[in-house]
């Protein structure tokens, strides 16, 4: 972070408050501050450069809508589900209208939508939402794609906080013996299956 802040300071000495490199830098930082845990510096300052590139650029900017984004996703972590909730939903119309339904950046922030209903318990909703990215993704990218799959992992988890264990074991195994195929048995996102299938099975017995 100390890095981070000395560049900081640097662009703005050398270009002002308002310029692209500033906020480019403060959008980074308020990522790091997130991923340290320290969300409402980060929303603070998400909340600061959401301001100036509305100014610069005005409301359906790119930028604009990454940044919006990122915020929701501070929000969600603060648990503020609703705000969070809210700010996705203008986010995924705007993205819908500029790019089309089925544009990456709009299934993205399809499923960080899915995430927030999750939380929030409303698991009919999340499962009929991560049954329609899962296609759109399968018809863009094929069956053994990291979204697709990704995606597959998170509806395992919904079918099973739903109580539909055997869906749920089935969908993870389909998972497993994809990222072993594509990833081999130690990479990060197969051993992260493979323990949810152990869990899993485990409960089970």
């Amino acid at each position: 972070m100390s890095q981070l802040d000395a560049v900081l300071a640097a662009w703005r000495e050398l270009y002002g408050e308002g310029h692209a490199d500033v906020l480019i830098t403060r959008d980074v930082r308020a990522r790091v501050l997130s991923e340290m845990g320290r969300h409402g510096e980060a929303l603070a300052e998400f909340d600061a450069v959401l301001a100036a590139w509305r100014e610069l650029y005005g409301e359906g900017h790119a930028y604009v809508l990454t940044i919006r984004h990122d915020r929701a996703r501070v929000l969600s972590e603060m648990g503020r589900h609703g705000e969070a909730l809210a700010e996705f939903d203008a986010v995924l119309n705007s993205r819908r209208n500029l790019l089309g339904s089925t544009h990456p950046d709009v299934l993205t922030t399809r499923l960080e939508r899915v995430r927030v209903l999750s939380e929030m318990g409303r698991h009919g909703e999340v499962l009929a939402e991560l049954d329609a990215v899962l296609a759109a993704r399968q018809e863009l990218h094929g069956e053994g794609h990291a979204d697709v799959l990704t995606t597959r992992h998170e509806r395992a988890k919904t079918l099973q906080e739903m109580g539909r264990h055997g869906e749920a074991l089935a969908e993870l195994d389909a998972v497993l013996n994809f990222r072993r195929n594509l990833l081999g048995s130690t990479h990060p996102d197969t051993v992260k299956t493979n323990e949810s299938v152990t869990d899993l099975r485990s409960s089970l017995q």
